[in-house]
Order: structure tokens, then sequence, then C-alpha cells
């Protein structure tokens, strides 16, 4: 399991629903309180596993109104006091987090200012960031913790998105939760890839 390496935003570990197609082989992880839990080995995003979930007016300050995306079957939506939190309920403990704000500039300020913020700016001593893919609405990354001779502790990276949809004046922002423990198994550039695509392509304002 491996550390995510910004803290910017709300996030928990918690409990996660599976959505995946192929599991190889198991191993267990047994946690603080000494319950054990399963973690799939291979673990395959498969989007005939998602559905679209009409999200209107679920977050706390009522800014996300009139808009669905696709998610997990399952998945469990929680309301933050800015966000919601979508829940995967399987043992990798993965989360996204979607918010709804009033939009203030254009789109293409919003994508550029937060890929500084989480990829470039973030790329230091002590981490490694790297850009992916974007397009006109976001962009993919991967980041890896550093050790103190600048060698890389992470054995893969873990790989995350951000992604932004507006509509006359109302912007929502999705991406998974930057804090927390991730493993690559789920959070890796072939899952991530899907993730996005499937929120990009289901993501629409009615």
């Amino acid at each position: 399991m491996k550390k995510i390496i910004f803290s910017g935003v709300v996030a928990a570990s918690l409990a996660l629903v599976s959505c995946g197609e192929t599991k190889v082989k198991s191993e267990t992880v047994t946690n603080a309180a000494d319950s054990t839990k399963t973690v799939d080995s291979v673990f395959t995003v498969n989007e005939a596993e998602w559905e679209l979930r009409d999200l209107t007016g679920l977050d706390s300050l009522k800014q996300i109104s009139g808009f669905s995306v696709k998610l997990p079957k399952g998945a469990i939506i929680e309301k933050d006091f800015l966000d919601l939190k979508v829940l995967f309920p399987n043992a990798h403990e993965y989360v996204l987090q979607i918010r709804g704000q009033e939009a203030l500039r254009p789109l293409k300020e919003y994508v550029t200012n937060q890929r500084l913020l989480e990829v470039d700016s973030a790329r230091s001593a002590t981490h490694e960031t790297k850009l992916i893919a974007e397009d006109a609405n976001g962009y993919i990354y991967s980041s890896q913790v550093k050790a103190e001779d600048g060698s890389l502790i992470d054995e893969k990276p873990i790989v995350h998105f951000t992604y932004f949809i507006l509509k006359g004046d109302q912007l929502i922002r999705i991406e998974d939760a930057h804090v927390g423990v991730y493993d690559d198994k789920m959070a890796n550039e072939e899952n991530t890839k899907k993730i996005y695509g499937i929120i990009s392509s289901s993501a629409a304002f009615k």
C-alpha cells in the first residue's frame, strides 16, 4: 500500500465496493484493529459495472444541480461540507471527490491552475510527479515519494486524475482523493485512464 502525497483535499481511508472483473490471486492485509481484508493482486475497472447516478442537490451547499455521472454500482455517496465523497466499497480504499462551485473564470484556467498546483509545483526534492495525459477538461498524472538521496521509495507510482466540467457559471470538479492510503493495484495508470474515460464520457448537466 502506498501513501498519497497530497493533503490539500478532504478524504478518508474507508472500506470500498468491488468494481473489478479480473481477480488473479489475493493477499491478506491486517489493519490496526487486527481484522483482515482481502486485496486483489490484479484489479481491472469494468465500465459494465458502473451506472449513471443523478447527483443533483446532494452536496451540502446545493451547488451541484441538474448533474449526473457514471459511478460504480453500489458506490456509497457521503456528504462533506464542500464535497461529495464517492466510496468504492472494496479493499483498495479508493475514493472520488466531487465538488460544485460557481465558475468565475474560463474552464482552461481552472484546468491549468490546478495542474500547476498538483503536478508542476508538487515536483520537488521529496516527490516525483509526471503528467501522463491532458485534455481540455483535465489531466492524469503519477506521483512517487523520494528518499533523501533522491531515489524513489515507491516501487510503482500512484496515478491520479482531475476532471472539470463547466456549464454557464456552474463548475464541477471530479478527482480521486489525494490523501489516505491507496495501492498501485487500483490506482495505476491503466485503471485511472479507464476511470477518467468513464467519467469524462458520462458526466453531463441536464
